[in-house]
């Protein structure tokens, strides 16, 4: 892919660089920048060493936002500010995160500490007294092997003392905050496009046929890392403006398929909409990786284990996509997918958003996932519920399955006579037999006995929790 022009400001200082457009931005900063402090650990965008902070407009408010630079392409830089753990020291003296790392000993050999720190930055310069819960969900996708989390703990709770007196933001950054609105958020290459709405996606997409299309590159990128080869054309569609918006109308809640899962799950209004949402802050990859994922790059790559899919399948969410000649498609998430990695939509058919219809009345949905690790990590067993009860009597009950076969498995319990007095051995037994029905897949991540066990717990936990009955967990 050929060179072009990248424009952004790097720790406060404006530069334009030529660079591939596909580079990942830890080489460049390390190779031609020299700023070794951000460090290449797992390559992967999972450890966290290699953390940085990339600062945006994002409607009215200027935001810092982590992100992992091993699978970020400079690509992504354009337009906007880049800090990296050089960008806090000022005049000599240490940041004040900095110095409570070193204060609280909370590093030892260092090498993951300031992927740590510019963590701890981007939570900080959005919210500058966070709660311990925020802390914990900001340093979920930073991993340290020798030092120990107590003294990094510690270190967050100093800085959370400081409740604002503390300038998180050093002036040379937040004074290139306004100018950076001055600058183009798009990438001119004859290889590289980032359309901006959708007469100029359709162009692209007519004009472009040889082209990989792309959003947030979190999944992608690590797998062009690992082969070692890149794509020679690329339509970004991360900017996209009918993709880049969260609304709701008569028809429901509308999530733009550009928008980050970040913002979703810390949407007041998505909240509002599906309450459980939030729980994909906890347990659905980690913040590095969600800043920067979009929601119709995760329903768009197909994996039956994808926490959101299960969420939205069960809240009968539709699936809204143009083709290239500008017809419009929707299909119900739930009958999207035909097989592994395989959906319904046709070549170069690009996901504008997603739509997710108001529940039925007296419903309530619920989600699970069963891992390895309680965060960062890919489901074994993933599950979402969605029950609609009048009084004690359950009208309709249908689950959705994740990670237990090659696409999402659904199942209709709503024809089991089952209602909120259906004794708990009876449920075991209804439990088990939906969970002998679906056949689970073995892999790594679990055998088939211990997957359609899980299966038979999510269903028994599912009802015992939606039918107020949890203290029984």
């Amino acid at each position: 892919m050929e060179k072009t022009e990248i424009t952004l400001y790097l720790n406060g200082k404006k530069v334009s660089i030529l660079a591939d457009p596909m580079q990942r931005t830890v080489d460049l900063l390390r190779s031609d920048f020299h700023l070794t402090g951000t460090k290449e650990g797992c390559g992967d965008g999972d450890c966290g060493a290699c953390t940085v902070a990339l600062g945006s407009w994002e409607e009215e408010t200027f935001v810092y936002r982590a992100v992992a630079s091993c699978i970020l392409p400079v690509a992504k830089l354009q337009g906007k500010s880049l800090v990296t753990v050089e960008g806090l020291a000022s005049m000599g003296a240490l940041h004040c995160i900095q110095e409570a790392i070193i204060d609280t000993h909370g590093a030892q050999c260092g090498f993951c500490s300031p992927g740590f720190i510019m963590s701890f930055f981007s939570l900080f310069a959005m919210t500058p007294v966070p709660t311990i819960e925020d802390v914990e969900i900001a340093l979920q996708g930073n991993i340290c092997r020798c030092t120990g989390y107590e003294g990094i703990k510690a270190a967050a709770l100093k800085m959370i003392g400081y409740q604002g007196k503390a300038q998180f933001v050093p002036d040379l950054i937040r004074e290139c905050e306004q100018k950076v609105r001055l600058l183009s958020q798009k990438v001119e290459s004859n290889d590289y496009v980032t359309p901006t709405d959708k007469k100029e996606l359709l162009e692209a997409l007519l004009t472009r046929t040889d082209a990989t299309l792309v959003s947030g590159l979190t999944d992608l990128a690590v797998a062009y890392h690992n082969k070692g080869s890149l794509p020679t054309s690329i339509i970004d569609l991360s900017h996209v403006q009918e993709s880049s918006r969260i609304y709701t109308d008569a028809e429901g809640l509308h999530l733009g398929a550009a928008v980050p899962l970040e913002r979703l799950v810390s949407n007041e209004m998505v909240l509002g909409h599906l309450p459980e949402f939030v729980k994909l802050k906890k347990l659905m990859a980690s913040k590095q990786i969600r800043n920067v994922a979009t929601i119709g790059g995760n329903i768009a790559n197909a994996s039956p284990i994808g926490d959101s899919l299960v969420l939205l399948a069960a809240a009968n969410a539709v699936v809204v996509s143009i083709d290239p000649q500008g017809s419009m498609h929707e299909r119900p998430l739930r009958s999207f997918y035909t097989a592994y990695k395989q959906t319904l939509m046709g070549e170069h058919e690009v996901i504008l958003e997603v739509l997710v219809p108001p529940l039925p009345p007296s419903a309530s949905l619920t989600f699970q996932k069963t891992g390895k690790r309680s965060a960062v990590d890919i489901a074994t067993v993933n599950s979402a519920s969605l029950m609609v009860r009048t009084g004690k009597t359950i009208k309709a009950w249908d689950l959705c399955f994740g990670g237990v076969g090659p696409t999402i498995v659904l199942l209709d319990l709503g024809k089991e006579q089952i209602d909120v007095d259906t004794p708990i051995t009876v449920m075991k037994e209804i439990a088990a037999r939906c969970a002998e029905s679906v056949n689970p897949i073995s892999d790594v991540r679990g055998s088939a006995s211990y997957r359609s066990h899980l299966v038979a717990s999510h269903i028994l936990s599912h009802f015992l929790v939606q039918t107020g009955k949890e203290e029984i967990l």
